[in-house]
């Protein structure tokens, strides 16, 4: 029998809505190391690879952000988060604070329903601390407590009560948009791990893929083709390590991305094979002795076109690369965009065919 992880009472939070001016149409100064460039329109990015666009401020200059993501029906909507969740309506041109109450370093907004947002932050499950987790069910206006050291919130596609997520007790999953969580049978996966990622396949929502990771960094990786009742290890062969993100293909539930510490390891057969996809990423290579490691932070799908990726570097390392293109299924990567410099980037999202990336100095636009 599952066991029923009991529910925190319930806290709700009301938000201020405090406006924060936007500088996507003001701004006029340039990171340290980035190269300015005129000129440039916004618009849909090209079909075939060539030409390099330019990163524009788009509002929170100043603020250390972990995450951004958009409102998968109306892409003019964006959330950001970091010491709070900020939300904009009109496509990072002006921002409002929907919360300060808590750190979120991961926001989900449900697919089935654009009013329920998932958000939160952990300690780290080794700290023996917690941070709370929060839905709201009203866009941002007011926040609920439903556990602590929650992260990597999956909504299922097309059920708003259903959710799931990574604790440090392993995958969780919710019935009831998370009043009470159950832990999910991962016996397949090694003992002593904690769960970081969850993702469910967006067209196939029975299918779900998780990432453990060892208190050294190992990783392992489980899938499920029922919903999370039963599962099958699916771990990469060879050294995955540090993992920091995971996405299924919206078309394919076959193709996954797991991005770790190593680079970026895809399949394209449920996890029966994997293949390591570093061509191109040379440039941020890091060697110490002989340990090989990728400052990679996070990856996202082109929602028109899942052969078109981008991935952020940086992460929480004092500095990054920028963000990097792959036109061929990650098969070959190339640094895409001026403007961003040498600040780390943590996270990028599309909004409709527009990319977005949330940074240590606020939300950057990629213009065409």
């Amino acid at each position: 029998m599952t066991a029923l992880l009991p529910a925190l009472a319930l806290i709700v939070v009301s938000c201020n809505s405090a406006v924060v001016k936007s500088e996507v149409e003001t701004a006029s100064s340039t990171p340290t190391g980035a190269k300015k460039v005129t000129g440039t329109t916004p618009g849909s990015p090209p079909t075939t690879a060539g030409s390099n666009p330019e990163w524009r401020r788009s509002g929170l200059a100043g603020v250390s952000l972990s995450v951004i993501t958009a409102d998968p029906r109306q892409p003019n909507t964006l959330y950001s988060g970091g010491k709070g969740v900020y939300k904009s309506l009109d496509q990072g041109k002006t921002w409002s604070t929907a919360t300060t109450d808590f750190q979120a370093d991961d926001i989900a907004v449900s697919p089935a329903s654009a009013s329920i947002i998932y958000a939160g932050a952990t300690e780290g499950c080794y700290k023996g601390t917690e941070a709370l987790s929060y839905r709201s069910d009203d866009g941002g206006k007011s926040w609920t407590a439903i556990g602590s050291n929650l992260r990597s919130y999956a909504p299922h596609p097309v059920n708003p009560d259903i959710v799931y997520a990574a604790s440090c007790a392993g995958v969780v999953k919710s019935l009831d948009k998370g009043r009470n969580w159950q832990t999910l049978k991962t016996s397949v996966l090694p003992l002593g791990y904690d769960a970081t990622h969850v993702a469910v396949a967006p067209g196939a929502p029975d299918v779900v893929y998780a990432m453990v990771v060892s208190e050294g960094g190992t990783v392992a990786m489980g899938k499920s083709n029922n919903a999370g009742a039963t599962w099958a290890e699916v771990t990469p062969k060879g050294e995955a390590w540090a993992p920091m993100d995971l996405k299924i293909d919206s078309n394919d539930a076959n193709i996954v991305y797991a991005v770790t510490g190593k680079g970026v390891f895809r399949t394209t057969d449920g996890g029966s094979s994997w293949k390591a996809e570093v061509t191109g990423l040379e440039s941020v290579r890091k060697m110490d002795n002989a340990f090989v490691s990728y400052p990679v932070a996070a990856l996202a799908i082109d929602p028109a076109r899942s052969e078109v990726l981008y991935m952020a570097t940086g992460g929480r390392e004092p500095s990054g690369f920028g963000v990097f293109r792959s036109w061929d299924k990650g098969e070959s990567w190339h640094d895409t965009g001026v403007g961003l410099g040498s600040m780390p980037v943590r996270d990028v999202t599309f909004a409709g065919d527009v990319m977005y990336a949330a940074t240590s100095d606020g939300v950057w636009r990629l213009y065409w």
